[in-house]
């Protein structure tokens, strides 16, 4: 047994006597390989954050302290009197902006420097995922931007207004059963999420999805799965968000294949319908097949820019479209509904103002909550506005430099290929532009104050031709499912109600730890009419 044992360790003294130099360079080339790039900001003469080898300066990310909208805040805070401050992706050298002038030319002036997204996926892992216009880069992102624009004009809006009002009727005749008639805290994140899926489904794909009633119901089934942060999905969303370059080595998806295979099916059976029934509701999906038979009646459309591929549209662009306009509507919509209607209950004067202003907005209307009615009341306005300040639905901005820039009035050149981040977490909670910004104050949001402060001081929609395409659908049914709500219930705070409340960083969207408990309380008012 000892001779065995005497053998086993020559052994492996010998491996390790053959093999030690070659593990000591393998180490030396991995730490220099990823250290490469720790001086490149110093280099350049730019503030930057020490990264850590390998990850960056994405430790309280990866050890789910923050999520990445909350770091981006974070670094922005560490930059106090600079105009922007270096940091690091993993080993990649990145670059968050404080300076709101400098984030004007970012997103604005100097477009054609930053007009794509960092965020980016692979066609040829996720086919359906990378047709949708969050991640559509050049001219097929101009061609469908375009394109889907007029789909929130006033004539639109308009229209969807009926729609949205039997969505916010159903919602009331929910709370009264489940909450006011007795007493019972309801966790309103998940109820305004499954109010706000019926409103998007009914306005852009016609479908009643009927959500509300029924919390197991697949439309919120797979919305949780678009955005959700279970531990493997958080890998994909964060591939996706802040290494691209991985995406197709981990064959990341920005639409789950599921998810993919459920909006393949009931886009797909909403379009035979409206064929065989020859049926037109003037939607977003009509005017994605509207657009698809222009395209192909012109046998694919050839872009403004020579050597660019002709652009088509596919099956997989109507489904890709349809999905990520549902993801992204029902999830800011309900993220605002959800900590506006938690700072009426904890803020009881602003609630009784407001609701003073939407009964007498309603009654100069005759008791109709009308589109005129809507944009009449300046305090409901205020208050989604200053909801919209203190929790923004999305953290960040991402941009990627596509030709070198050089900053202005600096020495300073963003080399191609350098993501960009601006913080708008950060900058909304600022107090250099909001004192005491975690105080809620839709005061803040008077004609007088919004012109004394710098415009880009406030971006809950991004800025530019890259802002939210749906950002008026998103403000209005808001504010529709609110004045509804308010018209006839009191919201009020409870036992286990969080003050105040704690933010996930499980979570790309903003969003809180539990789903806050509310109590409605019906007033007996009938401001508007049925």
């Amino acid at each position: 047994m000892k001779r065995k044992a005497l053998c086993v360790a020559l052994l492996l003294l010998y491996l390790l006597w053959n093999w030690l130099p070659l593990l000591l360079c393998l180490s030396v080339f991995l730490h220099f390989y990823f250290t490469r790039n720790n001086g490149y900001w110093r280099k350049r003469g730019v503030r930057y954050l020490e990264p850590a080898p390998v990850i960056g300066n994405l430790s309280p990310l990866l050890h789910v302290r923050v999520s990445p909208g909350q770091l981006f805040a974070d670094i922005y805070n560490q930059g106090e009197g600079e105009p922007f401050i270096g940091c690091f992706i993993f080993d990649k050298p990145a670059l968050v902006i404080r300076d709101l002038e400098l984030i004007k030319r970012i997103v604005v002036k100097d477009f054609e420097h930053f007009h794509s997204r960092y965020t980016n996926t692979d066609a040829s892992v996720d086919p359906v995922g990378a047709r949708n216009l969050f991640v559509t880069r050049g001219q097929r992102w101009k061609f469908f931007r375009a394109h889907l624009s007029p789909n929130f004009t006033t004539t639109k809006l308009r229209a969807y207004l009926p729609l949205m009002s039997q969505c916010a009727e159903e919602l009331t005749g929910y709370l009264k059963e489940v909450s006011a008639d007795t007493r019972k805290p309801i966790t309103i994140r998940d109820v305004m999420a499954r109010a706000a899926t019926d409103v998007i489904t009914c306005c852009t794909l016609g479908i009643k999805s009927n959500t509300l009633r029924n919390k197991n119901a697949e439309f919120r089934k797979y919305g949780r799965k678009i955005f959700g942060f279970t531990t493997s999905r958080a890998f994909e969303i964060l591939g996706h968000f802040l290494a691209p370059g991985l995406v197709k080595i981990g064959k990341f998806n920005f639409l789950q294949k599921e998810t993919t295979a459920f909006f393949k099916q009931v886009v797909g059976e909403a379009v035979e319908f409206r064929k065989m029934n020859n049926v037109e509701r003037g939607d977003l999906l009509d005017s994605l097949l509207n657009l698809r038979e222009l395209v192909d009646r012109k046998k694919n459309i050839k872009p403004d820019k020579p050597n660019v591929p002709e652009i088509d549209v596919k099956d997989e662009d109507i489904v890709g479209q349809s999905a990520i306009f549902f993801g992204a509507g029902f999830e800011t919509t309900s993220i605002t509904l959800s900590f506006t209607l938690y700072e009426m209950a904890v803020n009881p004067r602003i609630q009784a103002r407001l609701r003073e202003e939407i009964a007498s907005g309603v009654k100069e209307q005759g008791g109709s909550l009308t589109y005129e009615a809507i944009n009449g009341m300046k305090y409901l306005d205020m208050v989604v506005s200053e909801t919209l300040r203190k929790y923004p639905p999305l953290l960040h901005l991402d941009r990627v430099c596509h030709k070198d820039y050089k900053l202005p009035e600096s020495e300073v050149t963003i080399e191609k290929g350098t993501p960009v981040f601006i913080p708008v977490f950060g900058i909304h909670r600022d107090s250099q532009y909001y004192p005491d910004p975690l105080r809620y104050d839709p005061e803040r949001f008077t004609e007088d104050n919004k012109v004394s402060r710098p415009q880009f001081a406030y971006m809950p929609f991004g800025h530019g031709p890259h802002n939210c395409i749906g950002m008026r659908f998103g403000l209005l049914s808001t504010k529709v499912l609110l004045v509804n709500v308010l018209s006839r219930f009191e919201v009020l705070p409870c036992e286990d109600t969080p003050r105040p409340v704690e933010l996930s960083p499980f979570a790309l969207f903003l969003s809180s730890v539990g789903g806050i408990p509310l109590v409605f309380k019906n007033i007996g008012s009938e401001m508007l009419a049925v």
